[in-house]
């Protein structure tokens, strides 16, 4: 028997959901551990008795308060895990409490597993001030799994870690509520005769380089490429309004709810990421799980995502000029943007329920991992090589 833990309040609420749902398809009885403060909380509900929840916390006052909890917190979920014969545990993401919680199942016999989605902190994300705390998590488990060969590769030469200990699981396709535009369609199309309608969309934090994208915008408007633009996540716009209004962009300032995001993603053509520094990005799987082609930036696992696949444009540089390069590619060549849709549409293999079998032959002996590749499909994974 597996559980999986997520103790998160948001962010990744949509990737356990499903992950939730795909237990099915992959024939396992799996049960969760998910926060009561989760903002997903009344859909995890439906997992019944297959679910232990806890009380977490909403500010880093109570997340202190809550310590004096944690040894009872052990002996609760030790003991509920241990009456369901779970034997391996895997933490999809670290949490602030979860460091204490490994050696506590390891010591009943319980293997324990850590999903490691960052090797370094990123600049302006608040949980880099904590982030050598949730390495304990890694240090500690059984089997560390990473979510690109960037990431594995980063905790192995610049942590130490044991190269047989950590493993590589592609990062799945997400499909939020109401993002693709009909029931089993598969190919994401654009009206020709109207602007590519870009999204950048997440939280925006210094290392997203939401300034880099509008210098490549404005080239784009220099340049009379038929764009429309929408800013769309919770984050300090800082000295970006003005020139955002400029650009006629639609902003959307807040945090979203899936359903908010899935009508983004269905109401757009493309995603364009220009971080200045990444690990994976759970951005380019929401794209790829409603068929949107993606352009970004050569930075950290981002054009691993891809390049496996062949399903975007990786801009030759960090610049505002490679950026804008490639969106105007994307939005004068009709037949490129169909290669890319298509070529979304032609990976089964990213599915929500092989990353599951994936992940268990990964952590579980007894299992054979599945093999992972980040060679790029073709040409037009890269416009340098297309041009």
């Amino acid at each position: 028997m597996v559980a999986f833990i997520y103790w998160g309040r948001r962010g990744f609420s949509r990737f356990v959901l499903e992950a939730a749902a795909a237990t099915q398809e992959v024939g396992i009885n799996a049960y969760f551990s998910v926060s009561k403060n989760n903002e997903c909380f009344s859909e995890f509900r439906q997992l019944g008795d297959r679910l232990f929840a806890i009380e977490t916390f909403n500010s880093a006052a109570s997340a202190l308060l809550g310590l004096r909890h944690i040894r009872e917190l052990q002996r609760g979920l030790v003991a509920w895990l241990t009456e369901r014969r779970v034997s391996l545990v895997v933490n999809l993401m670290p949490h602030v409490w979860t460091p204490f919680i490994g050696r506590a199942l390891q010591a009943n016999g319980i293997r324990y597993a850590a999903v490691m989605h960052d090797s370094r902190p990123h600049a302006g994300d608040p949980t880099g001030l904590i982030h050598r705390w949730l390495l304990t998590d890694a240090k500690q488990a059984d089997t560390v799994v990473t979510l690109s060969g960037f990431v594995r590769n980063e905790l192995i030469k610049s942590y130490g870690f044991q190269a047989e200990r950590v493993r590589t699981v592609f990062l799945p396709d997400l499909t939020f509520p109401g993002a693709r535009p009909g029931t089993g369609i598969k190919v994401k199309t654009r009206d020709a005769r109207r602007p590519l309608r870009i999204l950048y969309f997440g939280r925006l934090m210094r290392y997203k380089g939401l300034p880099l994208f509008l210098d490549a915008m404005d080239i784009l408007a220099a340049g009379n490429v038929p764009i429309e633009i929408s800013v769309c996540g919770e984050g300090n716009l800082a000295g970006s309004a003005e020139r955002l209004a400029k650009l006629g962009a639609v902003v959307i300032n807040k945090w979203l709810s899936d359903a908010e995001i899935g009508q983004l993603m269905a109401s757009h053509d493309a995603i364009v990421l220009t971080h200045t520094e990444a690990s994976q990005s759970g951005v380019i799987s929401a794209a790829l799980g409603a068929g949107l082609p993606v352009v970004t930036t050569p930075v950290g696992a981002l054009q691993e995502q891809v390049q496996s696949r062949g399903v975007g444009l990786v801009a030759s540089g960090v610049d505002a000029r490679s950026v804008a390069d490639c969106v105007r590619r994307l939005t004068l060549d009709h037949a490129l943007y169909a290669r890319l849709s298509a070529r979304i549409g032609l990976s089964p293999s990213f599915s929500m329920a092989h990353f599951l079998r994936e992940l268990l032959a990964s952590v579980d002996p007894g299992h054979n991992a599945v093999g992972f590749t980040t060679e790029p499909a073709n040409e037009i994974a890269n416009p340098v090589a297309a041009a």
